[in-house]
């Protein structure tokens, strides 16, 4: 629904919608996956529009230089440190 649309409904309607909506919420959480491997993947919400999955890197693991044209990608550094390199280790 947009801004104009949901400008437009009475304060009764406003709140059913608003309640639709927050029944939607998904509640997550993580867990750290068990073994070894230098890498792993873990799916923490997934809805009909997107998802978020988290890859797990650890220490002394590595993460090729690539990109998906059909999602956005954001990094969150828990522990530790990362360096990010491009082209001729730049």
């Amino acid at each position: 629904m947009t801004a104009a649309e949901l400008a437009k409904l009475s304060p009764e309607e406003k709140e059913a919608y608003h309640l639709e909506q927050e029944g939607k919420v998904q509640v997550f959480a993580y867990e750290r996956p068990e073994g070894d491997a230098p890498k792993d993947i873990v799916r923490l919400s997934r809805t009909r529009i997107g998802g978020v999955m988290l890859q797990v890197i650890r220490e002394g693991g590595e993460n090729n230089l690539h990109y998906h044209n059909n999602s956005d990608t954001t990094w969150f550094v828990l522990r530790g440190g990362a360096r990010f390199y491009g082209p001729g280790d730049k």
